[in-house]
């Protein structure tokens, strides 16, 4: 998965994103939470992570690989409690410091918990979540 999703990360000079650097990483942990939503990781969500970040420009001394190494096992680990969950949503929360970077990673969020067609009552329970602590009607 690492390797996937490492190369899909856009290098243009200038970014093309619209974003700021820690809006995308932000954006990349709310992926990488939704995809741990569930405890089931599924090869649409790797795949639809991938397609998703490949719209992301990277502008960090952080190699992709490293801060995705660090993000997926802070996900990992944030899943595991409600208390985690709602620390790890709340930082992204305040590093999507406007409405519409909120939206556009909660769009991307609900992408790729459909994207196995299946919702189970744990998916769409951190959808509730994310929807509310973004303050998204």
């Amino acid at each position: 998965m690492r390797t996937l999703i490492q190369r899909q990360f856009n290098r243009h000079p200038e970014p093309q994103d619209g974003l700021t650097q820690p809006q995308r990483e932000a954006m990349i942990d709310l992926l990488l939470a939704a995809m741990y939503a569930d405890n089931r990781v599924a090869l649409e969500e790797d795949e639809q992570i991938a397609t998703k970040l490949h719209a992301l420009s990277w502008e960090s001394g952080t190699a992709p690989g490293t801060y995705l190494d660090t993000a997926t096992a802070r996900a990992r680990e944030a899943m595991n409690t409600q208390d985690g969950e709602v620390r790890i949503l709340e930082s992204i929360r305040d590093r999507l410091a406007t409405t519409d970077a909120r939206k556009r990673a909660f769009d991307l969020c609900v992408s790729l918990l459909n994207s196995d067609s299946v919702k189970n009552r744990d998916e769409s329970e951190f959808e509730l979540n994310v929807r509310a602590l973004f303050d998204l009607q």
